[in-house]
Formats: C-alpha cells, structure tokens, sequence
C-alpha cells in the first residue's frame, strides 16, 4: 500500500522516528490548500477562413445581385504574406449594375464561434479590426481613385461605424492606391449609447465604398483575420 513520510516529525523530538500515514487516512486537501480554478476558455473571436468556407459572411442588403462573398487562397494574390492559406473575397459591383454601384457591404450575423448575439461589455471587448488586400483594377480607371474600406457592429438599434452612412463612429479609411498590398483597418465605437448597445452585438461587417465615376467592369477585396479586440 502506497505510503507517506512526513518528514516535518524529525523535528518534533522524534529524531530519526517517521510516522506512517495510510492514503486513505489523509485528508482530501492538506492544510492551506487552495485548489486552482479551471481557466474558462476564451471565446472565439476571429474569423480566419482557414476551414475553406466563408464562415457565415455574406452580401446581405441591396447589391446580393450584383455582389458576392467566396473564400480565395492567398497564394493566388501573387504576394508573400504570413495570414494563413485562405482570405474572403468580397466581389464589387460592377458598373452598370442596377442597384448599389459603388458600395458593398459584408457581414456576418451569425454561426457558433463566436455566437450572436456578442455581449462586448461581458467579454471585454472594444471593437473589430481586420487585414484588408485590395485589387489594383479598383485603381485601373483613374489613379486618383478614393476606395474606402470601413468596419462596422450592428446592434438591435443603430449601426456604428461604416464609410459615409451618417452612423455613430463613421470611419472611412482610405486604400492606399495602387491597391495590390495589405493594410489593416479597424473600428473602436464609442459616444452616443455605445455603452449600452455593446451588450447586445448582432452583426459584424465591412463597408467598402469607391468613386462610382470611376467604378471599373472588375473589382474586389480580400479580407482575412477579421478580429473581435
């Protein structure tokens, strides 16, 4: 039978003397023991498309028509990055089409990593950015073209962020022309009744906006590690 020594008997006038503790006999924790807490998993709160699949994010509003999301490999970009093997493509309209010719809007709102609706206040939460590629023919007609990428959070109530809606915490970001290299851009809301309205996220996305003068036949974006922070 498996046996304890308990060495702190040496000093009790029992030199040399051990006592012998039957396991059965001892106590289930020791004296001052405080047992660990089981660390609480974190919540997913990225969407990698590594699994080949567009992890719930799609066109949802008024150009699904004329405008499309679908996983692209990141080796096909012509360009060394390290974000992994996949990236959502989001399609542009193109000139021409009927309704919503120079906007898209993408967005996700819903699924089980991480689940709707996001309480950010719960999970400490601030806002969502994501690394963005965009193609050099949104540039082909004009140089000089202004292609906005902006994020956004939907609540039950308002939408924060996005490019030049008049929403709480509007905030177009401009791609760097030629386009053809990666950049980040990110949204922290704040003001308003932001305070309140973090508890109950029902939607993220990304709003993409260009000069409809301009607009080329063929544009897209690539977006990848699209990141709750």
């Amino acid at each position: 039978m498996k046996t304890y020594l308990l060495a702190a008997l040496l000093g009790s006038g029992f030199l040399g003397c051990t006592k012998t503790y039957h396991l059965a006999s001892l106590p289930a924790n020791p004296p001052n023991f405080t047992p660990t807490a089981t660390p609480t998993p974190i919540p997913c709160r990225i969407w990698n498309f590594e699994d080949g699949t567009t992890q719930g994010w799609s066109v949802p509003y008024w150009n699904p028509v004329c405008s499309s999301t679908a996983v692209t490999a990141l080796s096909s970009l012509g360009a060394a990055v390290s974000l992994g093997s996949f990236g959502l493509d989001i399609i542009l309209p193109p000139a021409g089409c009927s309704v919503g010719v120079n906007d898209v809007q993408a967005q996700v709102s819903g699924g089980a990593c991480p689940g709707f609706p996001i309480d950010f206040a719960a999970l400490n939460l601030t806002g969502v950015r994501c690394r963005l590629w965009a193609n050099p023919d949104l540039f082909s007609l004009s140089a000089s073209e202004v292609v906005n990428a902006c994020p956004y959070i939907q609540v039950p109530g308002p939408i924060y962020g996005g490019c030049f809606n008049g929403w709480p915490s509007q905030n177009p970001q401009p791609i760097p022309s030629p386009g053809g290299q990666w950049i980040t851009v990110s949204l922290t809301p704040s003001g308003g009744s932001w305070a309140t309205d973090r508890t109950n996220v029902i939607a993220i996305g990304l709003e993409v906006n260009e000069n409809s003068a301009n607009q080329p036949s063929v544009a897209d974006v690539v977006v990848d590690n699209i990141q709750l922070f």
